[in-house]
């Protein structure tokens, strides 16, 4: 999300080439000892990755001499996965490394699109700063067909979350499961604020005024409803709950609307 918003302003001011407050600065490389970008060449045992870019800035820059005109978010589901011999959807496996579905950023220029997939892989697991994770974007296909892809209806988006956020609310107080229940309350609040984003971690996702207030309100409640992951988290409720039908159905609906609401987003800061 901060690389395609970022590199979205970037692209779009012909002096603008951010600095240290954007890499390392920004929040979403709080715990990454590096960011790089490589080609990735071949497939297979003959794979060979080729230095591209060794950091965001030079990504950015590297973009611009390629005429690249614009970058676009794009999420896949990977169909899940297999758990303790169980079968499990990708909202179960968002806690893992690699799980939880596909995201990519595409470049779009004269010659095509351009994907590139991040991997993570971790470092010094005792570094005081903790900045363990190792991420490396692969350009993993090239001059690919463009393809027009019209953009969501934001207002749409909102009434879903609205009402899934709402349903969620109460499936956990009717569990029980109080914490739960405001975090989803708090997330549903974000919809409407006057002036949204003052109750997330991430407030440096996109560039000052980048987005409309609209767009503000869907990001913050993606921030704060995102409740998919490992121990303690929505995923890890209990096997009571968890084979509750609503549960199931309210989970799979919030898995589903919230990457939509990050490409949404991400679209607006596209150039059209």
């Amino acid at each position: 999300m901060a690389l395609t918003a970022y590199g979205n302003a970037t692209l779009q001011r012909a002096d603008s080439i951010p600095g240290p407050a954007f890499y390392p600065g920004n929040s979403a490389f709080q715990f990454c000892e590096y960011v790089r970008f490589v080609d990735v060449i071949g497939s297979g045992p003959s794979t060979q990755l080729q230095e591209w870019a060794p950091d965001p800035i030079a990504w950015f820059d590297r973009l611009r001499i390629e005429r690249v005109a614009t970058l676009r978010l794009r999420y896949g589901p990977q169909g899940g996965g297999t758990v303790g011999g169980e079968r499990v959807p990708d909202r179960m496996l968002a806690g893992f490394l690699g799980g939880g579905g596909r995201w990519l950023i595409e470049a779009l220029s004269p010659d095509g699109s351009d994907y590139w997939e991040a991997r993570w892989q971790a470092g010094d697991r005792n570094r005081p700063d903790q900045k363990i994770w190792r991420v490396t974007y692969g350009r993993i296909a090239r001059g690919q067909i463009t393809h027009t892809l019209a953009p969501e209806n934001l207002e749409q988006l909102k009434r879903e979350l609205d009402r899934t956020l709402t349903e969620l609310e109460h499936c956990a107080r009717s569990h029980r499961l109080a914490s739960f229940a405001t975090l989803f309350e708090r997330s549903r609040a974000q919809l409407f604020a006057a002036s949204p984003g003052g109750d997330v971690y991430h407030t440096d996702l996109t560039v000052p005024g980048q987005l409309s207030q609209l767009a503000e309100q869907l990001l913050a409640a993606a921030q704060l409803g995102w409740v998919f992951g490992g121990m303690g988290s929505w995923n890890d409720v209990g096997f009571d709950v968890s084979k509750d039908p609503e549960y199931q159905r309210l989970s799979d609906t919030l898995f589903t609307l919230l990457p939509r609401t990050y490409v949404a987003v991400a679209d607006t800061t596209m150039r059209r």
